[in-house]
C-alpha cells in the first residue's frame, strides 16, 4: 500500500519536472532570445537631444555605452542615424568652429593661449560660463600632442631662483586648486608645478581643473608638469564621476577625448636626479631600475595590457601604497601591493635616489612622512568629498631641494553652494 508521504514526494517530483520542461521551452524559444537582445540593445543605446549653446541648434544624439563600441556616437541626420567615430586621431578640428559675435566669454587673441585668457576663463568658470568650443577643442588637440611627445619619465632640474611645487590628489575640487594658487602663487616660468595624478573624479569640477591645468601647461610647457594617477584611467573615471560630468557638461562620448589624453601622461617625474615622484608607489621586486620604467610604452593598447596585471610596474606606479612593515603585503585595494621601509630603501639605493614623493592616499594632515623620512605622501584635497575634515597639503622645493610643506583648509563652499555641475558647459 502506497503511503501518503510517498504520494506527496511523487507528485512534487512530477511538478518539478513539468516546471523544468516549461522553463526549457521558454529558454529555447526565439521570442525569448529576441527579448533579451532587445533589452540589451536598450541598455547599450542612449538617445537624447543635444542643444548646442553656440549655434542654438538641437540635434538628436545616440551614444553606445559598450566596451567594444565605446568610441561611437550616432547623430541623426535627415532622419537617419549616422555613426562618427571618436578616437585619438579624430578629436574635432577646432578650426571648424567659429566664434560668434554674440559670444560674451573671453576670446583668444590670434588663437594663442595667454595668461590673460586663462585668468578670465577661470573667472568665467566661477560663474558657470564655459569657453567656446573652438577653444576647448584647441586645448584638447594641442595638449594631447604635447603629452605624446614627452617621455614616460620626465627629468627636471630646478633652476636657481625657481620654486617647484608638488600638488597631490585634487579630485575635482576646483576651488581648492584656486586656493592653492592664492597661497603659493600662479604658475609661471619661475613658479613651477607638478600635479601628481588624480585631478579628476569624486568632486564636481574635474573638467574645470583639467582645462585650467592643461591651459597652463600649454602656456608654460617647461614649468607645468603632470603625472598620471589611477583615476586617469577609463576603468575608474567611468565609475567615480568624471564620465557623468563630461556627459553633463559636454556631450556624447567626449570622455574618449580625455582618455586618449590620459593614455600619454607621464608616469614619473625625477627632480634634480634625486627625488622620485609618482602617484602610487613601488614594485613587486627589488630590481626595478629607472631605465626599465623609461622603456614603458604609453598607448591605449599597451596601457590596457599593463593594467591587466595587478603587479606590473605600470600598475604599481599608479596603485601601490607604503606600509609600516618590511617586505610586501596584499593591498586592501585588491590590486597592486603594500611595500615596506626596506623596499623603499632598496629602491633608492639601487637607483641613487634620496626621496620618494607620492600621493594616492588621504592623510588627515594633508601629508605623511614615512620610511625613515625617505617617503612622503602628499594629498591636496582638503575636506575630501565634503566629509573627512582633513587638511590639504603641497610640497615646495627650491633649486637646492630644500622643502617646505604647506598645509591648508578647504575653502568655504557656502559661497559656491548655488553652483551646480549638471549642464554647466551647455
Amino acid at each position: 500500500m502506497i503511503s501518503l508521504k510517498n504520494c506527496f514526494y511523487c507528485s512534487s517530483y512530477l511538478c518539478l519536472n513539468f516546471l523544468f520542461i516549461i522553463c526549457i521551452s521558454i529558454l529555447v524559444s526565439p521570442t525569448f532570445y529576441t527579448r533579451i537582445q532587445q533589452t540589451l540593445q536598450q541598455q547599450k543605446n542612449k538617445s537624447f537631444k543635444f542643444t548646442n549653446p553656440y549655434t542654438n541648434t538641437t540635434q538628436d544624439i545616440r551614444t553606445i555605452n559598450h566596451h567594444e563600441q565605446r568610441n561611437l556616437i550616432f547623430f541623426k541626420e535627415n532622419n537617419k542615424w549616422t555613426s562618427r567615430g571618436i578616437s585619438k586621431n579624430n578629436i574635432p578640428d577646432y578650426k571648424q568652429f567659429f566664434v560668434e559675435e554674440s559670444y560674451t566669454g573671453e576670446r583668444m587673441k590670434g588663437d594663442q593661449i595667454s595668461l590673460e585668457f586663462i585668468l578670465e576663463m577661470i573667472e568665467d568658470f566661477k560663474s558657470l560660463k564655459p569657453p567656446h568650443q573652438r577653444y576647448l577643442y584647441k586645448i584638447f588637440q594641442e595638449i594631447r600632442d604635447l603629452f605624446e611627445s614627452l617621455d614616460t619619465v620626465v627629468d627636471i632640474e630646478i633652476s636657481e631662483n625657481t620654486n617647484f611645487t608638488v600638488v597631490g590628489d585634487l579630485h575635482g575640487q576646483f576651488f581648492d586648486l584656486l586656493h592653492i594658487f592664492e597661497l603659493n602663487g600662479l604658475p609661471s616660468e619661475a613658479n613651477c608645478y607638478l600635479f601628481n595624478g588624480d585631478l579628476i573624479d569624486r568632486g564636481d569640477y574635474s573638467l574645470e581643473i583639467l582645462v585650467t591645468v592643461f591651459s597652463f601647461k600649454l602656456l608654460y610647457p617647461n614649468s607645468i608638469h603632470l603625472n598620471r594617477g589611477n583615476h586617469e584611467t577609463e576603468t575608474l573615471n567611468s565609475v567615480y564621476g568624471f564620465y557623468q560630468e563630461v556627459l553633463d557638461k559636454l556631450y556624447g562620448d567626449s570622455i574618449s577625448y580625455f582618455n586618449s589624453i590620459f593614455d600619454y601622461l607621464p608616469l614619473v617625474t625625477i627632480l634634480n636626479k634625486k627625488i622620485f615622484i609618482c602617484h602610487g608607489g613601488l614594485f613587486l621586486t627589488d630590481d626595478v631600475t629607472i631605465n626599465e620604467i623609461r622603456n614603458i610604452t604609453r598607448s591605449e593598447k599597451s596601457n590596457r595590457m599593463y593594467l591587466q596585471n595587478p603587479f606590473s610596474i605600470f600598475t604599481c606606479l599608479l596603485w601601490s601604497d607604503p606600509g609600516i612593515y618590511n617586505g610586501r603585503q596584499p593591498s586592501v585595494r585588491h590590486t597592486s601591493l603594500v611595500f615596506g621601509p626596506d623596499v623603499t630603501e632598496n629602491f633608492l639605493k639601487l637607483n641613487n635616489l634620496d626621496l620618494i614623493i607620492r600621493s594616492h592616499q588621504v592623510e588627515f594632515e594633508g601629508y605623511k612622512i614615512m620610511h625613515k623620512e625617505k617617503l612622503i605622501t602628499v594629498f591636496s584635497s582638503p575636506n575630501y568629498m565634503g566629509l573627512l575634515k582633513n587638511k590639504g597639503a603641497i610640497i615646495r622645493f627650491d633649486s637646492q631641494l630644500n622643502k617646505k610643506i604647506i598645509q591648508f583648509d578647504s575653502v568655504d563652499r557656502e559661497q559656491h553652494k548655488n553652483i551646480k555641475r549638471a549642464n554647466a558647459f551647455n
